[in-house]
């Protein structure tokens, strides 16, 4: 679904992602600033561990930076859950030292989390990909509803003198 700005509009204070059979992880909405910080947050963990351990080899450091990314992303923005439970089968409440924990231990809960919370922006960004502005100043994914209107490939119209 695209994204539509009115004016006066307002984003949700929270969004909940659901994740089957019973869980709800209520969260702040991803927007630009929330990803950016998540993102110099995974640098610096990292930059901070491979400074201080073995480099692992290429697939293996993308694998770390994803999961570095998530639990950023997951610190960030979590503010609540619910259908997450103990071993004594009673629910945990939320706590925020709670998330690197659940986000280690239950690794198929984060990676639906992550993927669900990042849906919008990833086909957002999927979408602009080699569809920048063109010359005329419109955005080439944009369609082209004046017929009338000059080719990208037409010379500049000129002037009347009326």
């Amino acid at each position: 679904m695209p994204l539509i700005l009115r004016k006066g509009a307002v984003a949700p204070a929270s969004v909940t992602i659901r994740i089957p059979p019973d869980i709800e992880i209520h969260c702040r909405p991803l927007d630009t600033p929330l990803w950016c910080q998540a993102e110099a947050m995974a640098r610096e963990v990292g930059a901070a561990s491979a400074a201080t351990a073995e480099v692992p080899d290429g697939a293996r450091m993308l694998g770390l930076g994803e999961y570095h990314l998530i639990a950023a992303l997951a610190d960030l923005s979590w503010s609540g859950w619910s259908g997450i439970i103990g071993e004594d089968d009673k629910p945990i409440p939320f706590e925020r030292d709670l998330i690197r924990p659940l986000v280690d231990g239950w690794w198929d809960i984060a990676m639906l989390w992550y993927r669900k919370y990042t849906a919008t922006r990833s086909g957002e960004v999927a979408e602009k990909n080699g569809f920048g502005s063109v010359a005329a100043g419109t955005d080439a994914t944009a369609p082209n509803i004046a017929a009338s209107a000059a080719t990208l490939t037409a010379p500049v119209p000129e002037a009347s003198p009326d």
